[in-house]
């Protein structure tokens, strides 16, 4: 028998023990690694997730665990990915799905899940949302709802990929609410980042740099971001927009600085790309073509498909500005097949419309043709899918420049009016055409939602109207933005859009039939190299080429600033006669014109403009404004409504209970009420006289809301579709930052939860049937220019609301000159005359009244916009005063 080795027993233990605490000591090392990784990856900081996640994996690997070696091999390529193929990446994670291991494990299946989305997000959208729906439901199983969140927005990146902003603005609203919620901080900045890049696209500016400052402060306060490359990206592309270069470059140098460090060849490709475009626009051609060249090699060889398209994109309009032809058309083509390789829908239009352009600067109109009909054929689908008025707009705002180039293929190459007629029609005044071609009893109901949010966004108001204090209005306008955020995704609506279809311009032969034969309607198309009026009579349809559109909006610039001096302005009005009324034969052979504008065009009355002779145009013809051909012809072709009482009058408000005019007046101000500052406003005393005088002209079945009267709850509280007319006379506020905070001011009522302000998202609530609508008040006829789509202002959204037609104001209204014009106004309406020979008529009246101290400040800033051919129908008791 061998007796055993005491010593080497001990040395046997000892050697066992010792081992059983390494190993010990090796996983719980690679534990800490681990939890450590995942908690920078989950705000978002890969690049400093990275070594653990490279460490944990040697470790587990070195334990033989399998599970958690592959899970933090997933994270270390997440974190290095970007100096990979994406592709490859998205092929390695597909087979990892098939693993058996991965199939079984739900953690680790939606770990990697999380992980393929992200990467076909560069490549295949269509792939990217398998992963995700799968991800965001197996997130719910695993009772992981900010992960869930998390899914949910990623679908909203991909369907806006897909074309589908409606959709992708809700899903990511969403989730940056539910990463409040969670305080999920790295969600936070990735969707507050993404809102911002959202609302860039749209032309939304004001309102996206408000996001990626948001986003900045987020990184800023969490001691392991700093910053976010994301935000300051998308910043930057503001201030370009807003030629703001030398912040602009700052921020730039500091985030490519900063994915440089990070290797972030994503982020540094799209920086280059962005600078590019900075030196650009500073007249840099040869930088910009080499920045350019980078980003489009970084890209290539990093499978960022996106990039890849826009530096293509960029070389071609480099190109092109060199007279390089052929590259252009070659780099275009490339930009092309790489947005339909990634399935970038939101891009698509652009790649179509660039390479159409150079199909026609290369004589070849018929393919260039082609490309615009796929073009508008895609933006159709983009705009159908679309159910937000606000951003449908916004999308025919920011790709107006296709329709306009090809409205000038039509017409300047293949020489089709008809068809230029048919494209431009197809494009203006969009929204307004679908709307009043669906039914009433169609259009969507307010949700409790909603009213619950717009009446706390008046409760924000009533405190905000009330405050002094900097540092407590600066904190409301913040909670203002956020709620009016919240309101403009919320899934139901009247500002939402109608119909699921594709809906055609009327036919010019159509519109021919609905004018009178001493009627002209002049549809303006103003573009960088040459514009042009479509004149169109009951037997006349013909192009006329005019000025550049640079020059004739600058002279409306002069004209505008002139008039607002209360100045007579009369050698610009007579330059802008001779550019934009003096090449038509047909005008002065025609009593009545209908101005369909465009661009600055809106902010101009023509009927001030001065002929040769010194005449203004007043003195001739009777004008109106229509927002298309098409708005008219449907305006003029509605069936009648019936409305039972004549008129609603709203005036003489009480805005202060002790007023300060010396203080307050609005109109020497450029305070508003949504500026720090703040404002208040003036009593208008005049206007007591105006809506008596109003009233008068209706009979006695007329109701006129003045002095604690007229509230904004009483106005409301009142059946808005039984009346014919309503007229308001009271303080009115544009704003072309944010045209949805746009109101006219009447009393407010803080117990019925009303701010006094009738804002524009409020009218849009309105069920109207009136004839007229009268905005005695000031600013109501201004907004922002959005392209095509038009202007943005209160009109508008009376017409929205059912309006047939609305007189409104340019600029701010003189209280005893407007109460002079309404009162003769009225009184030509009472007498039988059609609404826009009544306001010419009045206007007449005011000039042989007050002869050369009735400057176009005081009568030319109110116009008519919609149907002013016909009389109102007063009924048995209106009467002539």
């Amino acid at each position: 028998m061998v007796r055993a080795n005491p010593k080497l027993i001990v040395l046997l233990v000892a050697i066992g023990v010792g081992s059983l605490a390494t190993a010990d000591s090796t996983a719980s090392e690679a534990r800490r690694e681990l939890e450590e990784a995942r908690r920078l990856a989950w705000i978002s900081n890969w690049s400093d997730a990275h070594p653990h996640f490279t460490r944990a994996e040697k470790l587990f690997e070195d334990l033989r665990d399998t599970r958690n070696a592959t899970l933090a091999r997933v994270g270390r390529l997440r974190g290095e990915w970007e100096a990979l193929s994406f592709p490859e990446v998205s092929l390695y994670l597909g087979e990892l799905l098939h693993d058996p291991l991965v199939r079984n494990d739900p953690e680790l299946r939606l770990w990697v899940l999380e992980a393929k989305g992200s990467a076909d997000l560069e490549i295949n959208p269509e792939s990217a949302r398998q992963a995700w729906e799968e991800a965001r439901d197996l997130a719910t199983e695993l009772g992981e709802p900010a992960r869930a969140s998390r899914a949910s927005g990623e679908l909203g990146v991909v369907a806006f990929l897909e074309g589908d902003t409606a959709t992708a603005l809700q899903l990511v609203a969403a989730a940056l609410a539910n990463s409040v919620v969670h305080k999920d901080t790295g969600a936070n900045i990735r969707y507050v980042s993404l809102m911002g890049n959202g609302l860039f696209v749209l032309g939304r500016y004001e309102e996206a740099i408000r996001y990626f400052d948001r986003a900045l402060r987020t990184a800023r306060s969490h001691p392991d971001l700093g910053t976010s490359v994301m935000a300051l990206t998308g910043k930057a592309r503001v201030l370009i927009e807003q030629a703001k270069y030398g912040e602009a470059q700052r921020l730039l140098d500091d985030a490519l600085d900063l994915a440089r460090r990070r290797e972030r060849f994503g982020n540094q490709s799209e920086l280059l790309l962005v600078l590019a475009d900075l030196q650009s626009r500073q007249g840099r051609h040869d930088e910009a073509l080499t920045l350019t060249r980078q980003a489009a090699e970084i890209a290539s060889a990093g499978g960022f498909l996106r990039n890849e398209a826009e530096a293509w994109a960029r070389l071609s309009e480099l190109h092109h500005e060199a007279d390089r032809r052929p590259e252009a058309q070659q780099a275009a083509a490339k930009a092309l097949q790489a947005t339909l390789r990634l399935g970038d829908a939101y891009a698509l239009p652009e790649r179509f419309s660039a390479l159409a352009g150079l199909r026609r600067a290369l004589g070849q109109p018929e393919e260039a043709n082609a490309l615009y009909e796929q073009t508008s054929d895609i933006l159709d689908g983009m705009l159908v899918s679309s159910d937000s008025l606000r951003t449908r707009a916004s999308l025919l705002a920011a790709r107006s420049a296709v329709y306009v180039d090809h409205f000038r293929l039509a017409l300047d190459a293949l020489g089709d009016a008809d068809a230029a007629f048919r494209i431009i029609e197809r494009a203006r005044g969009r929204t307004l055409a679908d709307v009043l071609r669906t039914p009433t009893e169609q259009l969507p109901e307010r949700s409790e939602e909603r009213v619950l949010m717009e009446q706390e966004i008046s409760r924000l108001q009533i405190r905000l109207m009330a405050s002094e204090d900097p540092d407590e209005r600066k904190t409301l306008l913040d909670q203002i933005f956020d709620a009016e955020q919240a309101l403009g995704v919320l899934p139901s609506g009247p500002d939402r859009a109608t119909g699921g279809t594709t809906r055609e311009p009327i036919a010019r032969e159509s519109l021919q039939e609905a004018l009178s034969p001493g009627e002209l309607l002049l549809e303006y198309v103003l573009d960088e190299d040459s514009s042009t009026c479509l004149v169109i009579g009951k037997n006349v349809f013909r192009a006329v080429p005019l000025a550049r559109g640079p020059e004739i909006e600058s002279l409306v610039e002069v004209f505008f600033a002139e008039v607002r001096s209360k100045r007579p302005a009369r050698e610009v009005s007579r330059e802008l006669h001779k550019l934009l009324l003096e090449p038509i034969a047909e005008y002065a052979g025609k009593q009545r014109l209908v101005i369909v504008p465009d661009g600055k065009l809106h902010l101009l009355p023509f009927d001030a403009l001065m002929g040769a002779d010194g005449r203004r145009v007043l003195a001739s013809h009777v004008v109106s404004y229509a927002p298309s051909a098409t708005v008219l012809k449907i305006l003029r072709e509605r069936e009648p409504r019936t409305p039972d009482l004549p008129l609603l009058a709203v005036g003489d408000v009480r805005y202060q209970s002790d007023p300060e005019p010396a203080l307050v007046a609005q109109e020497n101000t450029t305070r508003g009420v949504f500026d720090i500052e703040g404002a208040k406003f003036v009593e208008l005393p005049s206007t007591a006289e105006e809506i008596a005088s109003v009233a008068e002209v209706a009979g006695d079945a007329a109701l006129a809301l003045s002095g604690p009267e007229a509230t904004e709850s009483a106005f409301k509280a009142t059946s808005l579709d039984r009346y014919r007319v309503l007229h308001l006379a009271v303080h009115g506020i544009a704003n072309v930052q944010f045209p949805h905070r746009a109101a006219l001011v009447l009393g407010a009522d803080p117990d019925a939860r009303e701010d006094g302000l009738l804002q524009v998202r409020e009218i849009l609530n309105l069920r109207l049937t009136a004839e007229l609508v009268t905005l005695s008040a000031c600013d109501t006829a201004a907004g922002r220019l959005q392209g095509q789509e038009g202007i943005a202002s209160i009109v508008r959204a009376f017409l929205l609301a059912g309006a047939r037609t609305a007189v409104a104001s340019l600029w701010a209204a003189d209280d005893i000159f407007t109460t002079a014009l309404m009162r003769r106004f009225y009184a030509q309406l009472g007498q039988g005359a059609d609404r826009a020979s009544a306001l010419r008529n009045a206007k007449l009246e005011m000039l042989e009244r007050f002869g050369e101290q009735a400057l176009p400040y005081h009568w030319a800033g109110f116009t008519m916009v919609g149907d002013g051919s016909q009389p109102i129908t007063w009924g048995d008791e209106g009467r002539e005063p």
